[in-house]
């Protein structure tokens, strides 16, 4: 079972697997999926074709660029940007800008 956060906003063709958590106002573009055992938190916002694999937790206001994807148990802290097609394979840290394939750090969103 899936827990849906007050004020979540889920588009079309979207696939979220057991034990995902989503916080409140988060928003999900078509085409792309959350795994099990994820935490998302508030106010974070997918473009279309994000894939997040299991037991992955993203912070609050964080946004994914399309087609972007995180492999599993990754962490990445609050106020984040992850660029359109980027791969992430280790954390990110808070307040971080990261791009690329795989996902490298750009600069602070500050």
């Amino acid at each position: 079972m899936a827990n849906i956060g007050k004020g979540d906003v889920i588009f079309q063709n979207i696939t979220i697997t057991s034990n995902v958590c989503l916080g409140n106002h988060v928003v999900i573009l078509p085409n792309s999926v959350i795994s099990h055992d994820s935490i998302i938190g508030d106010y974070t916002s997918f473009a279309g074709g994000v894939c997040v694999s299991g037991y992955v937790k993203i912070g609050k206001l964080c946004y994914f660029g399309t087609n972007s994807s995180i492999i599993e148990k990754i962490k990445i802290g609050d106020n984040c940007l992850i660029g359109m097609g980027s791969v992430v394979i280790s954390d990110v840290k808070e307040n971080s800008v990261v791009v690329g394939c795989p996902a490298k750090f750009v600069r602070n969103t500050f």
